[in-house]
């Protein structure tokens, strides 16, 4: 086979559209899929839904230009036979559409439902990685993964009700939220100087709008639409959202105009179509089409911008600045280059350091809190005095420092998930400080009952290390828990793939870990 090019974009896309609940059947669909993203040298992950009318397809896919193309291309419903092209990888990728092209039209003829293509280039999100961005290994995924799942965007469950008649409801293009978020910052800003100047045609019976952060607290937190104006609901997954609105539905959604926003677009169709269904007041319900992605390859070029920050994503890149962001307009237009934008703009720094709240945006794989492994921002001076602390606290030289986030800072100085190289005397303030902690917990029932078993499970682990410290270090003056070398190993390893060599930028911090494990066994 031919060696893939080594200039490498991404893509991400979705669609919610019929497929079926028969794991067997739909199993045909995603061995197509391989197949295709194989023979084009993709890597990535899609998600295929097992649902009848409530899921689709997810994806983020990575390779070159052309590759990607082809893919586009093919999933845009066009054939290409190859015959006008004689060289190798343009007879491979007119191959690989080809044959997908033919099992998707009899998978979708035999479920009796209109096959699964999307209806514009626009539809896909483009960025690009340039070399000096690129990790030790050279590729942004470890694999190709596509898997069959209940959700393509997981929630638990929370959205089950709604189905693929109530998504692609109430868009509004880059260029109408522009005008949106331009029109919201005008009326803040009166709103802040005090000035009783009317902004537009406002008038004492206009409805107010406001303005939804579809993502989670750590993604709102490295970037923002109309800083100061966008909702954060404060959630850590997506299952959370339901919750918050059934919370707020009096006090802050109730005959209110809603604009939503995410990172590409897929959590705001069935967020919206929640909220629509949840607040049946609304004065409407519009998000975002393409999400930030999208708005970013229209508007990062541009001085008004309305976006600040970085769009945090869920891979090895971490997060993308307006520069990471490029035009991909293959076929819907003639000009089929990738737009690099304006590197000058967008760059504000939105996030804070979490324990300086100096300007900090960047979320390094290592820097994730020792109780819930959420990410958090921590600043390269804040790193170098937490991990100088911890090691003296231990007596460790080289022990790699542990974090916690803003939900679990007050566990900043008794709870650890090493153990190693704390003395007696500290292993019990530890406890005792637990022990605090814990007993306001025992009186909120179910509300406290995970917090509870957090807190218990970490008191239950440090008087086993008590216990055992008379059994293997009898001889020992102050009694530092377990053997040195063991300590050695477990306070200095990778918290995601447990080797003292790694640097923590693994694919483990990906979920990338197993299976790269599991492909070097066979």
């Amino acid at each position: 086979t031919t060696k893939p090019s080594t200039d490498q974009y991404c893509i991400l896309f979705y669609k919610y559209h019929p497929l079926t609940d028969d794991p067997s059947l739909l199993e045909q669909y995603r061995v197509a899929s391989e197949e295709l993203c194989t023979s084009l040298h993709l890597t990535g992950r899609i998600l295929i839904g097992l649902s009848n009318n409530g899921e689709g397809i997810n994806g983020t896919l990575a390779g070159s230009k052309a590759d990607l193309d082809s893919y586009v291309d093919c999933m845009l419903g066009r054939e290409d036979d190859g015959s006008d092209d004689c060289d190798e990888n343009s007879r491979r990728r007119a191959s690989a559409v080809s044959a997908f092209r033919a099992a998707s039209k009899e998978f979708f003829a035999e479920l009796n439902v209109p096959e699964l293509v999307f209806s514009s280039s626009n539809d896909f999100k483009w960025s690009s990685w340039t070399s000096s961005q690129e990790k030790s290994s050279g590729t942004w995924f470890p694999d190709l993964n596509i898997k069959i799942v209940k959700e393509i965007i997981s929630t638990g469950g929370a959205f089950s009700n709604i189905t693929t008649n109530d998504t692609s409801v109430g868009y509004l293009t880059p260029k109408e939220w522009h005008k949106e978020m331009q029109d919201l910052m005008k009326k803040y800003e009166a709103k802040q100087s005090g000035s009783s100047e009317r902004v537009g045609k406002e008038d004492e019976d206009e409805v107010e709008t406001i303005l939804i952060d579809v993502r989670n607290h750590k993604e709102c937190q490295i970037g923002t639409f109309a800083p100061g104006v966008a909702i954060d609901p404060n959630t850590k997954t997506f299952a959370q959202f339901p919750k918050w609105v059934k919370d707020s539905s009096t006090s802050t959604l109730a005959n209110k105009r809603i604009l939503m926003y995410c990172t590409g677009g897929i959590r705001c169709e069935k967020a919206s179509a929640y909220v629509r269904q949840m607040i049946p007041e609304n004065k409407g319900v519009f998000h975002l089409k393409g999400g930030i992605h999208k708005y970013l390859e229209e508007f990062s070029g541009n001085s008004s911008s309305a976006f600040s920050g970085k769009n945090f994503v869920f891979d090895r890149r971490g997060a993308l600045g307006a520069d990471d962001c490029v035009s991909g307009n293959k076929g819907d237009a003639n000009d089929t280059t990738l737009r690099q934008h304006d590197k000058a703009n967008n760059r504000a720094i939105v996030g804070q350091c979490l324990y300086c709240s100096c300007p900090f945006d960047t979320f390094l794989p290592q820097h994730i809190c020792t109780v819930c492994r959420e990410p958090t921002l921590v600043c390269s001076t804040c790193d170098a005095d937490l991990n100088q602390k911890q090691q003296t606290l231990r007596g460790l030289d080289g022990s790699r420092a542990e974090y916690h986030c803003e939900d679990h800072r007050q566990l900043r100085s008794c709870y650890f998930t090493s153990l190693g190289g704390f003395s007696n005397q500290v292993l019990k303030e530890q406890l005792e400080e637990l022990q605090k902690h814990s007993k306001p917990l025992e009186g909120l029932g179910k509300k406290g009952k995970q917090r509870r078993r957090t807190l218990r499970k970490q008191m239950d682990k440090i008087e086993a290390a008590l216990t055992a410290v008379g059994e293997t270090n009898t001889n020992t003056s102050d009694g530092i828990v377990g053997n040195v070398d063991m300590i050695d190993t477990v306070a200095s390893a990778c918290r995601h793939c447990g080797s003292t060599s790694c640097s923590a930028d693994c694919w483990g911090f990906h979920g990338g870990h197993t299976r790269m494990e599991n492909r070097e066994k066979s």
